[in-house]
């Protein structure tokens, strides 16, 4: 490896020969897919003034235009151009230094290297020819789409810009302050997936200078399906110039984790079809990637029997040879089991969706066929607490008759038919009700049978007990003797959040506390532990949105027959009861007898 001195960076305004600017017979074209819609016209036109008409390129200019007329786009942009402008009747090949136009009412897509024209859809969905074009065109080209989003009204663009972006492609905006229209330019840009706001003209100098450089020259002549890889010993070379530009050695930092959570994972199956599938997606790579799996359901025994990962011989009809044999192992029973490499990737806890606390800093929730057992309140608060899970540009994946309902300002469509959405790049709403009002166990003990009358939904006492919790009691946690919760007494949003990492972690006391907790909490709990007495501690302030809240700590050691030693943690308002003192100040109750 030579050393950091001798690499040579290549300057983005290098120019090239003429014979270097367009792709070889066998490589791949570099396509434009340019959107517009009112005002579009004037923008793009400002475009071509500036664009060379020998780079090579391919563009493809799509704007909404009323069905049945002819507009004569085409002898207008000839004006500005020297580049033919060639209306799209029938399935044409791409040729570099051609504009291509999309007749009235026709939609266009890529197949390969054609443009493939198609009549405008007469069902009731969203016209959104836009979208159509650079979504077809991410996935026939990837790294050498290029989408660009002009003047224009609506939301049109904005998914095919997001699904080029996630291809490794080009996205480009018209800086809305010089658009006659606005709404698709800031549509596009508040996706989070626009890589460049610009005017016409400077867009223009964009293409130009995409175009002619050779790092992209060089990726357009990779054949189709040859992948990008990078060897570990240019990823040193890269955290080298990283390093001497900013200071920052990130030589020996992990990798980050790809981290995915399946609410109602039932038995197991599909938690572990998602393991199996993302271990044949990453191939040899899958060492180096790690990859958590959150599988939850309400069922204790559910789960236990997902821990197992056991399961009957006839799952080998639903499987082909290739996969049982790699991923399964058989026993003396006769029946399968998930092999540990499949098994390590999964974490299999109980959990009340609706009203447990979430995991965080997602990349992918699959809850399918869980929503359609609720009512529409509930699914508008599952909703916003997924919402919140995601990573920004996360996704949600819902079951075939499922859909987001009014939540579609916190989520938009990737895909109809398969019902896959992102996560909108906008604030979870702050005033979502933290779902932590339900109590259950979470330590590796059965939880113990509740009386009857506390199983019965509609139970007088049981909603006497919520009411009384939840406007008079302070609200807590129990936590065990490794301060693992394993009960949520009220809302603790204000006071505790889930703290990213597997289960166990997640649920750790002092993982979840706030800004500003931590110490005291620590010092609290300690204290308890050892003394074996309750502890009291004044004068405490936690962040929570940009502001300080005070209040008084209380851990208090409990004990009952049979069960090991608990401590029962309230967060109480400062000045709000002096009757918390008086218990926390008395000796530790007497065990219960049995």
């Amino acid at each position: 490896m030579p050393p950091p001195e001798t690499v040579e960076a290549v300057d983005e305004n290098d120019e090239v020969t003429p014979a270097e600017t367009h792709p070889p017979a066998s490589g791949r074209l570099l396509v434009v897919a340019i959107g517009a819609s009112a005002g579009g016209l004037e923008a793009f036109t400002d475009l071509l003034d500036v664009l060379p008409p020998d780079l090579g390129i391919a563009y493809v200019y799509v704007v909404h235009q009323a069905s049945g007329r002819d507009s004569g786009l085409a002898e207008i942009l000839r004006m500005h151009t020297a580049m033919p402008a060639v209306v799209v009747n029938e399935e044409l090949p791409l040729q570099p230094d051609h504009v291509y136009l999309a007749p009235p009412g026709i939609q266009l897509s890529v197949l390969g290297l054609h443009l493939v024209p198609t009549p405008r859809p007469t069902d009731r969905t969203q016209y959104t020819p836009i979208d159509a074009l650079m979504s077809s065109l991410a996935k026939a080209l990837e790294t050498c789409a290029v989408g660009v989003v002009l003047s224009g009204t609506g939301v049109d663009g904005s998914t095919g810009l997001r699904e080029i972006k996630g291809v490794g492609g080009i996205t480009i905006a018209q800086d809305p302050e010089t658009a006659r229209y606005d709404g698709m330019p800031r549509a596009a840009i508040a996706t989070g997936s626009v890589d460049l706001v610009l005017t016409p003209p400077r867009i223009a100098e964009e293409l130009q200078r995409i175009g002619r450089h050779p790092y992209v020259r060089a990726a357009y002549a990779r054949r189709p399906g040859d992948e990008l890889v990078i060897h570990q010993e240019h990823l040193l070379r890269i955290f080298t110039m990283l390093r001497n530009t900013s200071g920052v050695d990130f030589t020996h930092y992990r990798p980050p984790t790809i981290r995915l959570w399946l609410p109602g994972c039932s038995t197991g199956e599909e938690a572990y079809s998602v393991a199996i599938a993302l271990l044949e997606c990453l191939g040899e790579e899958s060492s180096a990637v790690p990859v958590q799996i959150f599988a939850t359901d309400v069922s204790e025994t559910a789960i236990e029997h997902a821990r197992n990962g056991l399961y009957a011989d006839s799952i080998a009809a639903d499987l082909s040879p290739e996969r049982l044999r790699r991923f399964f192992t058989k026993t003396d029973g006769g029946k399968y089991r998930i092999a540990k490499a499949v098994r390590d990737l999964c974490v299999f806890a109980r959990q009340d969706v609706t009203r447990d606390p979430p995991f965080s800093k997602l990349d992918l929730i699959l809850c399918r066929n869980v929503l359609i057992y609720m009512g529409a309140v509930l699914q508008r608060k599952l909703m916003t607490v997924f919402h919140y899970a995601l990573k920004p540009s996360g996704f949600l994946m819902l079951g075939g008759a499922e859909t987001v309902g009014a939540q579609a300002d916190l989520f938009a469509v990737i895909d109809k038919k398969h019902r896959i959405f992102v996560k909108r790049p906008i604030e979870t709403p702050s005033d979502f009700p933290f779902p932590v009002e339900y109590n259950p166990s979470r330590s590796s003990h059965r939880a113990p049978r509740l009386p009857a009358e506390m199983h019965t939904p509609h139970s007088f006492q049981n909603e006497a007990n919520r009411l009384v919790l939840d406007r008079y009691g302070p609200p807590g946690v129990i936590v065990d003797e490794n301060f693992q919760i394993v009960q949520f007494r009220g809302k603790t949003g204000l006071y505790l959040e889930p703290a990213p990492g597997d289960a166990a972690q997640s649920l750790n006391l002092l993982k979840m506390a706030r800004e500003g907790l931590l110490h005291g909490l620590q010092t609290a709990l300690y204290g308890a532990r050892k003394s074996d007495r309750p502890v009291r501690k004044e004068g405490l302030r936690v962040e929570f949105n940009g502001a300080g809240h005070e209040f008084v700590l209380h851990v208090i050691p409990l004990s009952a027959p049979g069960e090991g030693r608990h401590f029962l943690v309230l967060f109480e308002t400062a000045g709000t009861s002096e009757a918390a003192h008086e218990v926390t100040s008395a000796p530790p109750a007497p065990p219960v007898a049995a």
